[in-house]
C-alpha cells in the first residue's frame, strides 16, 4: 500500500535508526565499530549520520586530523577525510547495518538559523556534491539518503533537488561505468515540530516523508504530524526522524534551561515511538543525548562519549527489543492496520496509557 517500507526481495523493514550525527567527524575507525557492534547487538539496523557534520564540520578535522573539504569548496573533497567515512559505511555493511547518510548539515545550505555554517552550497555546486557522493558510493548498497539536516527546505526546493539530481546522476551506470545504477532511496530531515511533507511532499526525488517531532515536550503530539502525512496524496511512507533524545534536557530552546525542567528519560523515549508507529509511521528514530553529537573539548573522549550512551541508555535497550523481538517485523502490516483506531484514542490527557495498551494488544 506504499505506506511501509520492504527490501528488495520483498521483506517488511521497519527502520529503526539512531541518529549518531556526528559519526564520521568525531569518531576513530575503532570507536565507530565498537559503536556500531553495540547497536547492532540493540536491535537496530539504521544509523542517521552527517558527511558534512553540523558542529564545526568543516574546519574542525576529524579523529584523524582531516577537514572534509579543500577551501570550504563542495567540488573539491578531500579524499582522506572520506575514505574514512568509506570505511565507517562499509564497517556497516558487514555488520548488516544501513547508514542514513546526510550529505551535509543544513547550516551549509540555510544561514539563517542558529549552527556556525558557514553556507557554502549552491544550485551548481550541490549537484556536482551529489553526484561525487552517488559516484562514489554507487556500489555500496547499504545507503540510505537524508537531505537536509535539521532546516526547513522552504526556499531552498531548487537547491536540495539539485543535490538530488546529482546523486541520481552518479549512482547510474553508463557504458563506460559497470556496477550501481537504480533510484536511490531518498527523505528529508527538517527542523524540529516540522516534516518534509510540507515543502517536498510532491517533490519527485522524495521517497519517504520524515518528520522531527523534536526536543522542547515531553508529550509532543506526533501522532498528530504522523497522521497528517499519513492523509497526504500521493501516499507515501513517514516516520519520525528525530524525537526526544534520551537525557536530554527538556526544552533548552525557547527558554534558558534549568535543572528542574528535567530531561528526557527512556520512558519519554519509548511512549513517544509507540504513539508514532500505532499512528502509522514506518519507522522510528532514537538517540542518546550526548551520543547524537559527541560533544566536547578535544571531542570529550568521543568514544566513551558515545558508546557508553549507546550501551547503557535504558530507552535504546527495551524500546528495539519490543520492537523487533514481537513478530511485529512479520506480522507489522496487521499490527499497522489498528493505527486509525490507535490514532483516535490518543489524546494530550490520555495519550501514554493508550499508547501501552495498543502495544499489548497488537504484540500480544
Amino acid at each position: 500500500n506504499r505506506r511501509f517500507l520492504v527490501t528488495e526481495t520483498g521483506e517488511p523493514f521497519f527502520w529503526l535508526g539512531d541518529t549518531a550525527w556526528e559519526l564520521f567527524h568525531r569518531l576513530s575507525l575503532a570507536e565507530a565499530e565498537h559503536y556500531l557492534e553495540v547497536r547492532l547487538q540493540q536491535g537496530f539496523n539504521v544509523i542517521q549520520a552527517v558527511a558534512l557534520a553540523e558542529l564545526d564540520g568543516l574546519h574542525t578535522p576529524n579523529a584523524n586530523g582531516h577537514i572534509p573539504l579543500l577551501g570550504d569548496d563542495p567540488t573539491r573533497p578531500n579524499e582522506f577525510y572520506f575514505q574514512h567515512v568509506d570505511s565507517i559505511i562499509r564497517l556497516a555493511a558487514e555488520k548488516g547495518l544501513y547508514i542514513g547518510l546526510l550529505p551535509t548539515w543544513g547550516d551549509k545550505v540555510c544561514g539563517e538559523l542558529w549552527g556556525v555554517g558557514p553556507v557554502i552550497f549552491n544550485r551548481k555546486n550541490a549537484r556536482l556534491y551529489g553526484k561525487f557522493l552517488g559516484e562514489r558510493y554507487r556500489n555500496d548498497t547499504n545507503i540510505l539518503w537524508i537531505l537536509g539536516g535539521d532546516r526547513p527546505a522552504e526556499g531552498y526546493e531548487d537547491l536540495w533537488a539539485a543535490m538530488a539530481d546529482g546523486i541520481t546522476e552518479g549512482l547510474s551506470p553508463s557504458p563506460a561505468r559497470k556496477g550501481g545504477g537504480g533510484k536511490p532511496f531518498m527523505t528529508y530531515h527538517p527542523r524540529g515540530g516540522s516534516s518534509s511533507s510540507i515543502a517536498l511532499h510532491h517533490a519527485d526525488w522524495l521517497d519517504m516523508n520524515m518528520m522531527q517531532s523534536g526536543h522542547c515536550l515531553t508529550d509532543t503530539p506526533n501522532w498528530d504530524m504522523i497522521r497528517a502525512d499519513y492523509e497526504r496524496t500521493p501516499i507515501k511512507p513517514t516516520l519520525d526522524g528525530e524525537p526526544n533524545y534520551e537525557h536530554h534536557p527538556v526544552d533548552p530552546y525557547l527558554r534558558p534551561w534549568k535543572p528542574e525542567y528535567g530531561r528526557f528519560s527512556d520512558y519519554d523515549v519509548r511512549k513517544q515511538a509507540y504513539r508514532a508507529v500505532f499512528a502509522g509511521a514506518c519507522a522510528r528514530g532514537f538517540a542518546c543525548g550526548p551520543g547524537a553529537r559527541c560533544r566536547g573539548a578535544a571531542r570529550l573522549a568521543a568514544c566513551a562519549c558515545a558508546t557508553t550512551c549507546a550501551a547503557s541508555a535504558l530507552g535504546a535497550r527495551p524500546f528495539a527489543s519490543a520492537i523487533l523481538n514481537t513478530d511485529t517485523a512479520s506480522a507489522s502490516f496487521t499490527a499497522w492496520s489498528f493505527r486509525l483506531a490507535a490514532a483516535a484514542a490518543l489524546s494530550s490527557t490520555n495519550a501514554a496509557f493508550c499508547c501501552v495498551t495498543w502495544s499489548i494488544c497488537v504484540t500480544a
